[in-house]
């Protein structure tokens, strides 16, 4: 057997990674001592094995030490952080981005759908104005009733005692009320008919 065919197999590798029995292995460790090729093939194959281990070790074996407050100072900072939230750059550039946003959705919707859109407003705006349009006559129809009344009374009645007095004006005020309110219901009635 020659030098070069006994070295053809031998695997350096496979005794690097324990996978050799015993035998295999003190014959690789004798050959080992006698040829210098396979020597440097397996000092060559260690240099590997241990550039590997560093760049790609195990993770225990590489653990970064963290404080022991770690998590609570990066939660801390992460809560405290407003200033994107605050900046009048951002409330602004927010600003024309909803208004933009709101313009294409308008530009989206057309001319002619913007009446439909628009209808309900127009309605609600309208009942809303009728109610306060009758309110405000009830107020003041109730106003010009309660003038002429005090005027037509106008101190004259002919009551001395002041208890009687008051009674009577209460009884007025009642009565003022009552015309009031059915004033307002007739004005009601009238409304949704």
């Amino acid at each position: 057997m020659t030098h070069k065919s006994s070295c053809e197999r031998l695997d350096a590798s496979a005794y690097l990674d324990g996978e050799l029995d015993n035998a295999a292995s003190l014959y690789f460790e004798e050959h080992i001592r006698e040829c210098s090729s396979c020597a440097v093939t397996l000092a060559e194959q260690r240099r590997l094995l241990c550039l590997l281990d560093n760049a790609f070790g195990s993770p225990s074996e590489k653990k970064l030490l963290l404080p022991p407050n770690f998590a609570e100072v990066v939660t801390a900072r992460a809560q405290s952080d407003m200033s994107g939230v605050r900046c009048r750059s951002e409330h602004r550039r927010a600003l024309l981005f909803c208004a933009a946003l709101t313009f294409a959705a308008f530009a989206l919707l057309g001319a002619a759908n913007l009446d439909a859109m628009l209808a309900p407003i127009g309605g609600a705006a309208r009942i809303f104005g009728s109610i306060l349009l009758m309110v405000a006559r009830f107020f003041a129809d109730a106003v010009g009733s309660l003038a002429v009344i005090l005027r037509a009374a106008g101190g004259h009645l002919p009551i001395d005692p002041p208890s009687l007095k008051l009674f009577v004006w209460t009884l007025l005020a009642s009565a003022v009320i009552l015309l009031l309110r059915l004033i307002g219901s007739y004005h009601r009635t009238r409304a949704s008919e």
